[in-house]
């Protein structure tokens, strides 16, 4: 909206320009943050059971999902066929 006296306009662009410039001073530098140094996971065999059997959960969910009859699921359920064919080959070969 145009100013229809021009020494308003003056004045209100001095007290924009006034107080970005005390925004501007009153910003406070912000301190560096330390690094953290990762914690090493302790030894416990129930935390790796835990983790065990949430694999288990969704692997069987995961096969629970391939059984419904989409053409991505027949094409995903094809190629874990045929990883597991070359994983039972693999073996083969390495005990031969």
């Amino acid at each position: 909206m145009p100013y229809k006296n021009k020494n308003k306009q003056n004045e209100y662009s001095k007290n924009k320009m006034r107080e970005y410039r005390q925004r501007k001073k009153n910003v406070e530098p912000v301190e560096p943050v330390e690094p953290v140094e990762p914690v090493e996971p302790k030894d416990n065999p129930f935390i790796y059971d835990i983790m065990r059997f949430e694999l288990l959960f969704d692997t069987i969910r995961m096969r629970e999902l391939l059984l419904r009859k989409t053409r991505f699921n027949t094409w995903m359920n094809h190629q874990l066929n045929v990883l597991e064919e070359l994983e039972i080959l693999f073996k083969r070969k390495t005990y031969i």
